[in-house]
């Protein structure tokens, strides 16, 4: 124990002669009755008495001279921190190691006036409850507890999130969109929060604003505040630019308009060119007559030009992914009905795997405005033997309202191609195209259109 802080000073004899410790625990030697601390007595253990020399130490704990020792009142060792405990020496140790009572009682020494209670020193380091690392004095944990202390429960002030004090600190604040930051242009908004930064940026009086003439090239700023006082110190800049800009736009016009210009007289040459081309068609085909216009308006008043044959290339790999083929699109007749033609190696409905496809698809043409709908009229097809170059199969479908559905041979409305066409679903057997030598060549079946009329 640290030494003590009596009240009064005690008499010598209270003292051990050896260790110069007050006898806190006093022993009697037998031998000749004088009395030893227990340290002294640990250290004269196994000797000669160090009062009378006898041979035969032997100590006993005088527990009558021990209670009166203990009513010896001593101070806090605390005193100097401010504790004003006073009580006797049994119940420092107490006092110290929160025991106490709370048992009041006054007293004076030497003018003095002390309180000796019983009661725990607020003065003792103690850790923290909470388990922060901070050492406080027992009696300002509750002061710590609810002002200081970073494991503490706390609230968010802002948005009410509830967390520990250090999480609010480290983790919640620096994210919180309520939390009330400064301007960062020092305009002295105090209510601006995370969230409303930008807006209030936008607004605030001190953010500087490119100049309005900034698409005219002015690189000045002006704060919101004031914006006049950067327009009135620039006007001449601002009319140079300006008139820079009219400049450039004029140039950019001028030659705008030499390229269409020259766009025109190119339209107008390849115009001219069309129409005589378009001439030269119809007189060789002997049906032009001085008040027919360039395309007729007639299905049945031009032939039919047989467009190239349709080749259907990776045969196999259609088949086996039984996917469809579409050919490049084609026309009816001059002036006539936009379409292409589609083939499933694979077949399709009742028919799939067992036969070939083939179906004609109407498209979005440039002639439907003055074409006839639906589509009616005659399709001729031959299957073409490649090593002969001669028709292996000829096959012949009449298109009117009997034979194909009208959504098949109405006009394209929506997209480029209707989806459901006409044709032969069984055009040929797969057995049969392996019979047939020579029509499926280099992976490629080729079909000719031989004839179609448009009724």
């Amino acid at each position: 124990m640290e030494l003590l802080d009596f009240v009064t000073p005690p008499s010598t004899t209270y003292f051990c002669p050896l260790t110069n410790e007050f006898l806190l625990q006093p022993y009697q030697t037998v031998c000749c009755g004088n009395h030893l601390s227990a340290t002294a007595v640990a250290q004269t253990q196994n000797g000669d008495c160090p009062f009378c020399g006898s041979k035969e130490l032997t100590c006993i704990l005088d527990k009558f001279y021990q209670r009166q020792l203990s009513a010896i009142n001593v101070r806090c060792s605390n005193k100097s921190l401010g504790c004003k405990w006073i009580g006797n020496v049994a119940l420092l140790k107490r006092h110290l190691n929160n025991e106490g009572d709370t048992n009041v009682t006054r007293g004076e020494s030497a003018g003095n006036e002390y309180e000796f209670v019983d009661y725990d020193c607020s003065y003792v380091e103690v850790s923290c409850p909470a388990g922060c690392p901070e050492i406080i004095y027992r009696g300002n944990v509750k002061e710590h507890m609810v002002d200081s202390c970073i494991k503490r429960d706390y609230k968010c002030q802002y948005c009410g999130y509830e967390a520990t004090y250090e999480e609010m600190a480290v983790k919640h604040w620096p994210i919180c969109p309520n939390y009330i930051l400064p301007c960062p242009n020092e305009c002295g908004a105090s209510d601006v929060t995370r969230s409303g930064m930008d807006s209030h940026i936008r607004r605030c009086p001190k953010t500087r604003v490119p100049c309005a003439f900034a698409y005219a090239g002015c690189p000045g700023y002006a704060a919101n505040e004031a914006p006049s006082a950067h327009m009135e110190r620039y006007v001449g800049q601002h009319l140079e630019l300006l008139g820079e800009i009219v400049l450039s736009m004029h140039s950019e016009m001028e030659r705008k308009n030499a390229q269409i210009s020259y766009m025109e007289r190119k339209m107008k040459q390849q115009d001219d060119a069309l129409k005589a081309l378009t001439q030269q068609l119809q007189s060789l085909t002997g049906i032009v007559r001085p008040d027919e216009r360039s395309y007729p308006p007639t299905q049945n008043s031009t032939p039919f030009i047989q467009p190239p044959d349709v080749v259907v290339p990776s045969f196999d790999k259609h088949k086996r992914n039984d996917e469809w083929w579409f050919s490049p699109p084609f026309y009816s007749h001059v002036g006539g009905y936009k379409m292409c033609a589609g083939v499933c190696p694979n077949g399709t409905g009742k028919f799939k795997g067992s036969h070939v496809s083939l179906t004609f698809h109407l498209m979005r043409g440039p002639f439907d405005d003055d074409l006839v709908w639906p589509f009616r009229g005659e399709l001729t097809i031959q299957l073409i033997n490649q090593k002969k170059m001669k028709s292996q199969l000829e096959e012949t479908i009449h298109i009117h309202e009997d034979t194909v559905s009208e959504k098949a041979t109405s006009r394209v409305m929506n997209g480029e191609r209707n989806t459901a066409g006409f044709g032969f679903l069984q055009f040929v057997s797969h057995k049969q195209l392996a019979a047939f030598s020579g029509c499926l060549e280099n992976d490629s079946l080729r079909v000719r259109i031989l004839k179609m009329a448009a009724a």
